[in-house]
């Protein structure tokens, strides 16, 4: 995952749910709401998912959902996350609230926008927490 990429909170939430949750609860970092009250946004966000071509269908009937490689680096920090940070900071002149993901898979920053969007990014993994807060509040 090279670039930013924009999920609704309704993707997440799906890409939450396609494994098993890892010791941070994204969820309650992200202020998402409860898992038994999102079952109507998993189902939306799988099929805005498929319909971007984020995921795509396959398997015998069609019916197993595959995940793009640059959406594998994303469930990948999501559910295998050991360390949750958040951070506000400045992009662009205007403050901005980041969570910071740390885990023995992959490390991504979310950053939450308009209408329950979060721009996601991976972050270098030779950097440390410290490291990369230093840079985003700077």
């Amino acid at each position: 995952m090279d670039d930013a990429l924009v999920l609704t909170y309704a993707e997440l939430e799906f890409l939450l749910r396609s494994q098993e949750p890892g010791p941070v609860d994204v969820r309650a970092q992200l202020e998402l709401g409860p898992a038994e009250e999102l079952a109507a946004a998993a189902r939306a966000g799988v099929s805005s998912l498929l319909a971007r071509g984020l995921c795509v269908l396959g398997g015998e009937g069609g019916s197993d959902v595959t995940p793009t490689p640059e959406v594998l680096v994303v469930i990948a920090g999501l559910t295998t996350a050991t360390e949750a940070t958040r951070a506000l900071g400045w992009v662009q002149g205007r403050p901005v609230l980041v969570h910071l993901l740390y885990g023995p898979v992959t490390r991504l920053v979310l950053m939450p926008g308009q209408h329950g969007q979060y721009t996601v990014m991976a972050l270098d993994p030779e950097l440390t927490v410290a490291d990369q807060l230093s840079r985003f509040v700077d």
